[in-house]
């Protein structure tokens, strides 16, 4: 990946910043911040090992969501020592992310704290910033990551005093030097693993989990008994209840929903969209509550589909069943918008609007797909009826032209997949898909 090195100034014979585009704005930045710098906060070093690389990044569109960003440093007396404008881009005069640049300490004291303050800019205008209050370790180059997340787009308003947006959203300002990883150049950002648990006062399990475009993860699966997420305590149903659950990048609960009911609901799987919409579907048994919309199953168990945004807001909900039971599996979102789910059905199932399948022609259980728009409307199904014992449709996925992929457990009888009768003569798997 190619990263653009951009100049704070020269001292001696010192660089603190090499630009790779050469272009005549460098040139003239570097000469208008040679002396500011050499005569403020930076200077030449005695040891020269001693620095900190800011390298900046970000996951938003350019130049939609933002097309440039801004610089200010303060030194260690709180004053300001640069402030500048870049413009993002791959032509001459502009930088490509990520970009870095380096800072020393004057005289080289380690002891010295400096602030970075990254503004995501758009059409000369600040959106949001990215705050680090650091240092140095001396005998150490360090790299100090000033991303710029496309959260903080509607987050970082919510921040507090001597907190700033961050990816894992507001965070303290202050960073520990001895926490920062050392700078190797061409390197990215290092790994973060975590580990969040969910400590029900019977049992929980999850299910399934999906990313979405900002590294932030999502996790569906159902609890029994209590627990507390987020300072709340959630208590189940009489046997299980589903959750939903959003964590950061770096492993911090962002939004938690219990879908609880009179009997047991159950989140089966998750999936986040191109457009980073986050669906979930599961099935329950009696009714579940799922924000101000209750589902009533009648005598069996019903499907649901809900989709959020990023932020945890109910988009829509659908329910579908019969009178028997209905239990979806897994769920997919297409990049045209629309959601399929698969699973398993052993009588007709009728969705919203009316819209009813065939009856299940197997005395156990047969699989089914159904396919719904962006709003949640039902466009289309299939129920894969057989006369052998139950078959089921286990996961379904869609490819760039949102064509529709699933696979299933066949077992031996005749089944029609949609192009006519086959007849199996023992358990298999296979793979067919909507077009």
């Amino acid at each position: 990946m190619v990263r653009s090195r951009f100049s704070f100034g020269f001292c001696g014979t010192t660089s603190f910043a090499m630009n790779r585009f050469g272009s005549s704005v460098f040139s003239v930045l570097k000469r208008q911040l040679l002396l500011m710098f050499c005569a403020t906060w930076l200077s030449c070093s005695a040891d020269p090992l001693t620095e900190l690389v800011v390298v900046i990044n970000s996951d938003m569109e350019t130049p939609d969501e933002f097309d440039g960003f801004r610089v200010a440093v303060t030194d260690h007396e709180g004053a300001l020592s640069t402030e500048r404008y870049y413009f993002v881009g791959k032509e001459p005069g502009k930088v490509v992310l990520p970009a870095d640049f380096g800072l020393v300490p004057k005289g080289g004291d380690a002891s010295r704290k400096v602030a970075v303050e990254v503004w995501a800019t758009l059409a000369g205008a600040d959106l949001f910033s990215n705050r680090a209050l650091t240092g140095f370790v001396k005998g150490k180059v360090l790299r100090l990551d000033m991303f710029l997340a496309s959260r903080c787009l509607t987050e970082a308003k919510a921040c507090k005093p001597n907190e700033t947006c961050r990816v894992e959203g507001c965070v303290p300002e202050e960073i520990d030097p001895g926490s920062l990883p050392e700078y190797t150049p061409g390197s990215q950002p290092p790994a973060t693993e975590w580990i969040a648990a969910i400590h029900s006062s019977r049992s929980s399990r999850w299910w399934n989990v999906a990313l979405d475009s900002a590294g932030n993860s999502y996790a569906a699966g159902m609890f029994a008994g209590e627990f507390k997420a987020q300072g709340v305590t959630h208590t189940a149903s009489s046997l299980y209840s589903a959750m939903i659950a959003s964590y950061s990048p770096t492993g911090k609960m962002r939004w938690f929903k219990a879908l609880g009911g009179n009997t047991l609901s159950w989140a089966s799987s998750v999936e986040v969209g191109a457009d980073d919409r986050v669906c979930v579907v599961g099935w329950f048994d009696g009714s579940v509550q799922i924000e101000s919309k209750t589902l009533d199953s009648g005598s069996g168990q019903d499907s649901f589909v809900a989709c959020y945004d990023q932020k945890g807001d109910l988009l829509w909900v659908t329910s579908f069943g019969s009178h028997k039971n209905v239990q979806a599996k897994d769920i997919a979102v297409a990049p045209n918008g629309d959601v399929a789910v698969v699973g398993v059905y052993n009588a007709p199932i009728v969705f919203e609007g009316g819209v009813t399948t065939p009856t299940s022609v197997n005395t156990t259980d047969d699989g089914f797909m159904a396919r719904f728009d962006s709003s949640g409307k039902i466009k289309s199904y299939r129920v894969l009826g057989g006369t052998g014992e139950a078959d089921v449709v286990w996961n379904v996925a869609f490819d760039s032209q949102s064509n529709l992929l699933m696979v299933g457990t066949l077992t031996k009888g005749d089944v029609d997949l949609g192009g006519g009768v086959e007849t199996f003569l023992g358990k298999d798997y296979h793979l067919f898909g909507e077009i």
